[in-house]
């Protein structure tokens, strides 16, 4: 899935936030809904651009004790529209409800967020913006996720130090811990591996310069090290259509008439919103994120300690540390400002 995450990152629309995060788990899973949906080119154009990430995705949701992992898939269908036996066998109809999208879309917008909160915690109260819903609206497609996990070895605050943002330095609220991590120096890039609980770790990515494109972020960490990292705490989020970004990965169809499996009324994707949130401070780390897709009608030797300070912009990626699939991706530039 990582192509995927490094090819929608490119094309995602840069958020007026200091510290944009999204969820390539979030985006994946509601595409996912997708797939059972399409046919023909809008079926091939997924294919290519996702693959087919669910055994990946069911994967990744299934943790070790300890983190909270809460992730809801659901159809939420116009009370006027039948969805198509196909397509309910294929999703399962116990992720299909119904709501008046149509008829009272601020009642229908008002269960789906609901919905969402109840998932992520609070943490996403209004999934679903006003006037997002209305009297075109067939179905709703969402996916909401949240996850809370402990480090494997707690943090410790070292007060303010001084963190360079692109226009100034500014003093930020920095924890420290030392420990064996996995650790990588290439390309122009320090990488820290920092485990959670429960199959959860951290991937902290430093570069020597300017952020630049993720594919450059060496990801395949195999050594460890005793390193000493100090890292700001921060606050991370983002709410951006994706519309034209999955026109840029080339999933194009789905926009025209390309959901034949999903209703006779001759569904199409009119919208697609992401938001997402992520803290990170001493004691582990806390996200939530959701994606709503609207449619309408028709072991090696001891190497010498390291120490690692984040002192300017840098990438945080949350991942599955089996599969590698990314719970959320994070350019922090600011930490002071979430």
């Amino acid at each position: 899935m990582l192509p995927f995450t490094l090819d929608l990152h490119r094309t995602l629309p840069r958020p007026a936030e200091p510290n944009p995060c999204w969820s390539p788990y979030s985006v994946a899973a509601a595409l996912s809904l997708l797939l059972d949906a399409t046919t023909g080119t809008a079926h091939e154009e997924l294919r290519h651009a996702l693959g087919d990430p669910r055994d990946l995705l069911a994967k990744a949701a299934e943790l070790s004790p300890g983190p909270t992992l809460a992730v809801s898939s659901t159809v939420w269908a116009d009370t006027g529209v039948p969805i198509l036996d196909e397509y309910l066998a294929a999703v399962g109809a116990e992720h299909v409800r119904v709501a008046p999208l149509r008829s009272q879309p601020e009642q229908a917008r008002g269960v789906i967020n609901g919905d969402v909160a109840e998932t992520t915690c609070g943490l996403i109260p209004e999934a679903v913006p006003p006037g997002m819903i209305g009297p075109e609206t067939l179905v709703v497609l969402v996916n909401a996720l949240y996850l809370r996990a402990a480090w494997r070895t707690v943090f410790t605050a070292v007060g303010d130090l001084p963190f360079r943002t692109p226009v100034a330095e500014v003093p930020v609220p920095m924890m420290r811990v030392r420990a064996r991590l996995g650790y990588l120096e290439r390309d122009g890039w320090r990488v820290v591996v920092v485990p959670a609980e429960g199959g959860v770790e951290v991937v902290v990515a430093v570069p020597d310069g300017e952020i630049g494109d993720l594919a450059g972020v060496p990801l395949e960490i195999e050594d460890s090290r005793v390193v000493e990292l100090v890292l700001p705490r921060f606050r991370a989020g983002a709410r951006v259509r994706l519309e034209e970004a999955l026109r840029g990965v080339g999933i194009r169809e789905v926009f025209g008439a390309g959901l034949a499996k999903l209703t006779s009324a001759g569904a199409s994707v009119s919208a697609v919103l992401h938001q997402a949130v992520l803290s990170v401070d001493e004691q582990g780390l806390e996200g939530a994120a959701v994606t709503v897709i609207t449619t309408r009608g028709r072991r090696v030797p001891l190497e010498p300690e390291v120490s690692v300070l984040v002192d300017r912009p840098f990438v945080v990626l949350v991942r599955h540390a089996d599969t590698g699939v990314p719970y959320f991706v994070a350019t922090v530039t600011d930490p002071a400002a979430g």
